[in-house]
């Protein structure tokens, strides 16, 4: 699957005309303000240009799923309805009520209690569950219990688990006398979009759609 003027699967044309069809807002960075926002963090359904894309990327996949506009692996239509739920007009209006957390860096701002309130908004929303309840001003900028996962973030971390394990039994179904090869296979670099070194971890909650 591969989102462009390329793409031939029903879920790829779908999200090349959800982003090519973009209001003027989700086309510059809902971080930086940045034209260029090609990149995406489904977590908050916002749109990123490759540099803050980058910030995101090394939160992790628990706390900010990011991708290619354009990623050659192909979009799946849940993470396209998170990002037709959200965008970077709602996810500014919810920010700007919160001013400290709005002046927060990147690695900060989505570490509060403001984000994880937001990530878990947006996966209600889009999985029909009810909503959380208000988040209290003074608690914001607090930070997050960092206990939630999305559905779109739980598929996602089950999928890179699935390919660590299909990786392993591969390396360990190499002959003998090409074991010296192993290493050089299971160097392959990570899906793109995946965060580098992200090791498997256990969460209290996940929510799945």
């Amino acid at each position: 699957q591969v989102v462009g003027p390329t793409a031939t699967s029903p879920t790829a044309k779908d999200a090349f005309r959800q982003f090519d069809g973009r209001c003027p807002e989700d086309k510059a960075c809902a971080d930086c303000g940045s034209d260029g926002a090609d990149w995406a963090s489904v977590s908050f359904g916002i749109y990123l240009c490759q540099r803050c894309a980058q910030e995101h990327l090394r939160l992790g996949a628990r706390a900010s799923l990011v991708r290619e506009l354009r990623d050659g692996w192909g979009w799946h239509r849940q993470e396209l309805q998170y990002m037709a739920r959200g965008g970077n007009p709602a996810f500014l209006a919810q920010l700007e009520r919160f001013p400290e957390v709005m002046a927060m860096a990147i690695k900060a701002k989505y570490a509060t209690r403001f984000a994880e309130h937001y990530r878990r908004h947006l996966d209600a929303l889009c999985c029909g569950t009810p909503l959380p309840p208000s988040l209290p001003a003074e608690a914001a900028a607090q930070p997050a219990a960092d206990e939630f996962l999305s559905g779109a973030e739980a598929v996602a971390l089950m999928k890179g688990l699935a390919q660590e394990f299909e990786a392993a039994v591969e390396q360990l179904a190499v002959p003998s006398g090409r074991a010296e090869e192993a290493p050089r296979r299971a160097s392959t670099p990570p899906r793109k979009g995946s965060a580098p070194g992200s090791q498997p971890q256990k969460f209290a909650k996940v929510a799945v759609c």
